[in-house]
């Protein structure tokens, strides 16, 4: 029996929670660079504002960016009205992320809800699974940098897990409330879906309940609902993304994934450069990419209940908590990690369940502890976990602050192995803003930048007032750089279109400006200079012959 003070204290821990988790979600969320996807954003928030919809960074579905367009209006009037109050104004770079920020906090909520329903209700059992899983979603540095970022994955990842959560609400509910679960779920999922063209997470859901049945665990079988769940999803699905019926968006969206829009290509593992893209499955960026991202961007303490949860759930083999950990974790992650086509934020949507089944192991230590007798003992061994799982993994993220996305702990080599093995992610066009600024104060009128993110370099050109700066990618195969022009050169940047031309700028020691953001080199501003015809021939015809390397046998770096 839950007392109502209980239940005051249980909602007043969860808001704290909540609110922690979007406080260092937010902390200077304005001082990072936008990335270029998140430019890309902008602009098409800018064509939604004058009404044009179709083929407007179609190879996305539409809410995140009505979500951004709502956000940056109301950021837009609030500046407005700061203009003449003395309020401080916020960036574009705030009012475009809150919409991630507000829905990667608020996830901490459903986190702690689904951990109930695993353990069966309102049981102590289950508030300290779901209170540990909440407590790790909210203080890990996984799901902060990737909340911190206006990308699909946040967004999917809310939805999905609404959608989980409601769907286990429909299992363990009264037969007559069944079908309003099962109605909230088709919903939850349609928004899913009008976030990100994911199809799968719907059926690794039904695959927990099948298996469920099988075991005995699932004693409510809802597929006389199922047409109906199916039917609600398509529905808001369509509705919040009304551009899914226009042939020219379906043109474009299908050419995305057909690889008519991608002009660059690599992935940098550790100085190793894959081809990273989908169609060269099973092949692209090795298979235990995200068994290492898991290992190195973990904290200890969260690692450690992670390999002890594994143990405990794969050998119980018949609990509800068992079936969600070899679906959604093992099963999720292996259909990831076959992919060819691979990014951290990828694996967000699998997040949750990692933090459910590291507090599962948190819970299974809390009760043997419990059962220990001498009540000293107990103090000592509670005072002891709580330190380990809590307060370390907690001091360790925020010792990062607001670099969440460089952490790596000490099996990782921290801080001296900072963007060494993924800096594509980690990275992810920090020092950007810095970097334009250099030029902008530097370039003649009419220069040229070549720029690996010409959208995020435009934004802020335009903001240093320097529209007469000519920009071009710098992975355009077609650019030839000339004496004077300015290049941004970035380690998050590196493909096998801009290899050769980042070997010969370092190769030729040609003046630089270093860039650095929290103390770390994030790009480098070069001004080129005239080298000897011979050296550029080769770098022309040393791209081909990485390229069709690469295509090749894509398992080394290109020599």
């Amino acid at each position: 029996m839950t007392f109502p003070w209980q239940r005051r204290a249980e909602i007043a821990l969860l808001t704290a929670l909540t609110l922690a988790a979007l406080a260092v979600r937010a902390y200077r969320i304005n001082e990072t660079s936008l990335a270029e996807d998140e430019a890309t954003k902008l602009e098409a928030v800018k064509e939604y504002h004058h009404g044009h919809f179709s083929g407007v960074n179609a190879e996305h579905p539409m809410l995140l960016k009505l979500l951004v367009w709502g956000s940056v209006e109301l950021g837009d009037r609030l500046n407005r009205t700061s203009a003449v109050q003395p309020w401080p104004q916020g960036r574009a770079e705030v009012w475009l992320r809150l919409p991630s920020l507000l829905l990667g906090a608020l996830t901490t909520v459903f986190v702690y809800l689904l951990g109930l329903e695993l353990m069966g209700g309102e049981g102590a059992a289950g508030k300290l699974v779901g209170g540990l899983g909440a407590f790790f979603w909210a203080f890990t540095p996984i799901p902060i940098a990737l909340n911190r970022v206006a990308k699909e994955d946040t967004s999917l990842t809310f939805f999905t897990l609404l959608a989980v959560y409601f769907y286990a609400r429909a299992k363990h509910a009264p037969a007559e409330k069944a079908r309003r679960w099962t109605d909230a779920t088709g919903a939850a999922f349609g928004f899913a879906l009008a976030s990100k063209y994911i199809f799968h997470i719907f059926g690794l859901n039904a695959l927990v309940w099948h298996v469920a049945g099988h075991e005995g665990i699932d004693r409510q079988p809802l597929g006389k609902y199922f047409w109906r769940m199916t039917a609600v999803m398509a529905a808001v699905f369509v509705l919040l993304n009304p551009v899914l019926l226009s042939p020219h968006n379906l043109l474009n969206a299908l050419g995305y994934a057909k690889g008519a829009e991608v002009h660059h290509n690599g992935y940098n593992l550790d100085g190793q450069l894959y081809m990273n893209t989908a169609a060269l499955t099973p092949y692209g960026v090795p298979w235990y990419f995200y068994a290492w991202v898991v290992a190195v961007k973990t904290p200890l303490a969260v690692f450690g209940a992670l390999v002890g949860a594994a143990l405990l759930l794969l050998g119980d083999r018949r609990s509800l908590s068992s079936i969600y950990f070899r679906v959604m974790v093992v099963i999720g992650l292996l259909c990831l990690s076959l992919m060819g086509a691979k990014w951290i934020r990828y694996m967000l949507p699998v997040v949750p369940f990692i933090c459910l089944a590291c507090g599962y192991a948190g819970q299974r230590l809390y009760a043997r502890i419990a059962r220990v007798p001498n009540a000293k003992m107990r103090v000592l061994g509670m005072a002891a976990a709580a330190a380990v799982l809590l307060v370390w993994p907690l001091s360790e993220t925020l010792q990062w602050a607001p670099y969440y996305s460089l952490y790596l702990n000490a099996l990782g080599g921290g801080k001296a192995n900072v963007a060494r093995f993924f800096p594509h992610d980690e990275i992810y066009d920090m020092g950007t803003q810095q970097a334009v600024r250099a030029v902008a104060e530097e370039a003649p009128p009419g220069a040229t930048l070549a720029a690996g993110n010409p959208t995020a370099a435009r934004f802020y050109l335009e903001e240093a007032g320097r529209r007469d700066v000519r920009l071009v990618p710098i992975y355009d195969v077609s650019y030839v750089p000339h004496s004077g022009d300015f290049l941004i050169v970035q380690k998050a940047r590196l493909y096998f279109e801009t290899y050769g031309l980042y070997d010969l700028v370092e190769r030729a020691h040609m003046p630089y400006r270093d860039i650095r953001d929290g103390g770390f080199t994030t790009a480098q501003v070069y001004c080129f200079s005239a080298c000897p015809q011979a050296e550029t021939q080769g770098w022309h015809a040393g791209k081909a012959e990485v390229r069709k390397a690469a295509a090749a046998r894509n398992r080394r770096s290109p020599e």
